[in-house]
C-alpha cells in the first residue's frame, strides 16, 4: 500500500530502491560486524563501528585528508529509528524527484547535497555524525525548487 499511495514508479531498478538496500545492507553489516552499543537505542551500532565504516569525523577529514567521509556518512545510520525514517523520507522523495527531472538528476542532486551538507557541517561542528539526512533535505528542497519553477506548467483546466 505504502508503494502505491507514495512512490507509485518505484521500481527495484530505480536509483531512490537501490538506495534504500545500500543503506539497509550498510546498516546490517554495522550491527554484524561490531554488534550493538549497550545502553542506547534500538539497534544502535557502536559508536567505534560507525568510525570504522567512515562516519563524519571533522578531526579526521580536516587534519588526516580523509575525503572519503564526506561520502559513507550518507549510507551510515545512527539506530533503528534513525534508519526507518531515512529509508521513509528517501523513497517519497527520491521516487517522486525521479519521476519529475530523472534518474541522472536525481543521483546528481542527492549526492551534492550529501556531500555538500557533510562539508557544511564540518565547518560548523566537530561532532561525528551520520546519516542521509543532508541528502535527503537537498531532495526535498529540490522538490519545492521544481514545483515552484513550474508552478504554471502544473495549472490544468478544471
Amino acid at each position: 500500500m505504502f508503494k502505491f499511495a507514495c512512490c507509485p514508479r518505484l521500481t527495484w531498478r530505480t536509483f531512490t530502491a537501490v538506495i534504500a538496500i545500500i543503506d539497509v545492507f550498510m546498516f546490517t553489516a554495522v550491527l554484524v560486524v561490531g554488534g550493538i552499543q549497550p545502553g542506547t537505542e534500538f539497534l544502535s551500532p557502536k559508536f567505534s563501528t560507525l568510525a570504522t565504516f567512515g562516519n563524519k569525523d571533522p578531526c579526521l577529514m580536516r587534519y588526516s585528508y580523509q575525503i572519503w567521509r564526506f561520502v559513507t556518512p550518507i549510507f551510515l545510520h545512527a539506530n533503528f529509528l534513525h534508519i526507518f525514517f531515512n529509508l521513509v523520507s528517501t523513497l517519497i522523495l527520491g521516487s517522486m524527484m525521479e519521476a519529475m527531472v530523472g534518474t541522472k538528476k536525481t543521483i546528481m542532486i542527492y549526492f551534492a547535497a550529501g556531500i555538500g551538507g557533510n562539508a557544511f557541517s564540518v565547518l560548523l561542528t566537530d561532532a561525528p555524525a551520520v546519516g542521509a539526512s543532508t541528502a535527503i533535505t537537498g531532495l526535498l528542497g529540490a522538490y519545492v525548487a521544481y514545483i515552484l519553477v513550474n508552478w504554471k506548467a502544473m495549472d490544468y483546466p478544471g
